[in-house]
């Protein structure tokens, strides 16, 4: 082999070594809950005429702060003839390689949406294969959740 294919392939192989790789991700699984008021903590209200909050957080995803990077979280919210459906996607890559050693820490990725303004009415709320029936108005002792898995 000629000197510099030998070169050649040592740097390539350097380069490709320390690169991180591919993103990671994951959609539509995780826990999604329904609040009222996101700034109440416990029961929440729901009222006709008004939003409905939406907190993501993945629940299989502990990563390491120190062995990912470009960590990236979203969700959103549309509604279609008395159907909320609910998207969550979270994203990172694994520089694990790079680092050696991970610390021991557990970073969960979250997020927040919000519906546009809903009516007084019953509506199916779906997350992955979770579904739950949300009636406006209401009141509830804790944020009704869906696990989606």
């Amino acid at each position: 082999m000629a000197p510099w294919r030998v070169l050649a392939a040592v740097l390539l192989t350097a380069c490709e070594s320390g690169s991180p790789g591919q993103p990671i991700v994951v959609e539509n699984e995780g826990r999604i809950c329904v609040h009222g008021d996101p700034s109440v903590p416990g029961a929440q209200t729901f009222a006709a005429n008004a939003p409905i909050h939406l907190a993501y957080q993945s629940q299989d995803e502990c990563l390491s702060s120190s062995c990912t990077s470009d960590r990236s979280s979203a969700c959103a919210a549309s509604i279609d003839n008395g159907v909320i459906e609910l998207s969550a996607v979270i994203s990172w890559r694994d520089i694990s390689r790079q680092q050696g050693a991970c610390t021991a820490d557990c970073v969960l990725l979250a997020a927040e949406c919000t519906t546009a303004v809903l009516p007084a009415g019953t509506f199916e709320v779906r997350f992955g294969s979770g579904r739950m029936s949300l009636v406006i108005p209401s009141q509830h002792a804790a944020p009704p959740c869906i696990d989606a898995r």
